[in-house]
C-alpha cells in the first residue's frame, strides 16, 4: 500500500461557547446600585430607606464574551455587609462564592412589559417585606389558601377590595401578605398581568413551607362567656 510522509492534519480548534472555562473565582460581583437605577426600582415599589448597598450581582463585563448591555445578572442577592464585602473583593482575593446571601429580585425578560426590569423574588421576601409600602396587598385566609394552589388567578376570586387594589396597579410584582399577622407575616410573590390575572411566583418547595406557616397561624379564640 502506497505511504505518505505528509503530517496528518491538525484537528480543528474545539469551539468552546461564550464564558465557557471561566473560573468561578474569577467571577467579577459588582454593588448591585452602581449597575442599575436603583431610584427606579425605589419608588416603584416604595423601598425608600432600605440599604441598597446589600445588594450585590455578577457583572455583565467578568469575561471577554460578555454582551456590552449585560451589566448585571439576573438573580440579585441580598447580604449582610461583611458577605457583600468579600462578594466584591473575591475576584482579588481568588474567592469562590458558592453562597452570600438570598436572592432579592430577578431580571424579567423583555417581553413582561413591566414599568421596571426587576421583579421580586420568593426567596428574599420576607426580609424586603417591612420595606415595601407599594405592591403589597393584605388578604384574607381563604384568599391566601387560594394562591398556594399555585397558578394563576382571576382578579373577580378575590374580595372587592382586594380586587380593587389590584386593577389599581400596574403590571408588575405583587406581594400578597396574610392579613391580621403583624409580625412577620406569610407571604407569597405574584405576577400583576395585563389580563386581569395575577400569577403566583413561587416554588413548589416555597409554598409548602408557606402553607405550614399559615396552619401555625392559630387565630385566638374567644373567651368563654360566664354562665348565667
Amino acid at each position: 500500500a502506497a505511504t505518505s510522509n505528509e503530517p496528518a492534519p491538525a484537528a480543528p480548534a474545539s469551539i468552546k461557547p461564550p464564558g465557557a472555562g471561566q473560573r468561578s473565582e474569577d467571577v467579577k460581583y459588582v454593588r448591585f446600585r452602581d449597575v442599575v437605577d436603583v431610584q427606579a426600582l425605589e419608588g416603584f415599589y416604595g423601598m425608600a430607606g432600605f440599604p441598597w448597598e446589600l445588594l450585590v450581582c455578577r457583572s455583565g463585563d467578568d469575561n471577554e464574551y460578555a454582551a456590552a448591555d449585560s451589566k448585571a445578572a439576573k438573580k440579585i442577592v441580598l447580604a449582610n455587609a461583611a458577605a457583600a464585602e468579600l462578594c466584591l473583593n473575591a475576584r482579588a482575593l481568588k474567592l469562590r462564592v458558592v453562597h452570600a446571601g438570598v436572592v432579592a429580585f430577578s431580571r424579567t425578560s423583555d417581553s413582561a412589559a413591566g414599568e421596571v426590569d426587576y421583579r421580586l423574588s420568593q426567596d428574599g421576601i420576607d426580609l424586603l417585606l417591612p420595606f415595601l409600602n407599594k405592591r403589597k396587598v393584605t388578604c384574607s385566609r381563604s384568599e391566601f389558601e387560594l394562591l398556594l394552589n399555585g397558578g394563576a388567578h382571576s382578579f373577580a376570586a378575590f374580595s372587592p377590595a382586594v380586587a380593587a387594589a389590584l386593577t389599581a396597579m400596574s403590571v408588575g410584582s405583587v406581594v400578597f401578605a396574610l392579613e391580621g399577622v403583624e409580625e412577620a407575616p406569610p407571604a407569597v410573590v405574584t405576577w400583576r398581568g395585563m389580563g386581569g390575572f395575577v400569577t403566583v411566583f413561587a416554588g413548589k418547595e416555597d409554598l409548602v413551607v408557606l402553607r405550614s406557616r399559615v396552619a401555625a397561624v392559630v387565630p385566638a379564640l374567644p373567651e368563654a362567656l360566664p354562665e348565667a
